[in-house]
């Protein structure tokens, strides 16, 4: 499921195999019985092309809090400096 959230999200800040790998069974597990507990229908399968589409649904939520999370966290990355421009008077050839 994490992969398949992948496809559908491709830009960067891919979690790699692992966090997909929790992603997709997080999603799996989370979705199906949030849609049990919020809308109680009569008949539900989760392994009905209807659970496949909420567990890939969570998935690809999950894979944007992920996201999400990881810009708020990660330091930004600064641009490497020359010595010249660090300090003035140091002569370059």
């Amino acid at each position: 499921m994490g992969f398949i959230a992948n496809l559908f999200l491709p830009s960067g800040g891919s979690p790699g195999f692992f966090g997909n790998l929790v992603i997709g069974i997080t999603g799996s597990c989370a979705g199906p019985v949030a849609f049990v507990l919020l809308l109680k229908p009569q008949h539900f399968n989760p392994m009905s092309p209807i659970g496949f589409g909420i567990a890939v649904f969570t998935a690809i939520i999950l894979l944007i809090l992920y996201r999400g999370l990881l810009f708020f966290v990660t330091p930004e990355k600064k641009e490497p400096t020359s010595v010249a421009l660090q300090n003035p008077k140091v002569k370059t050839k």
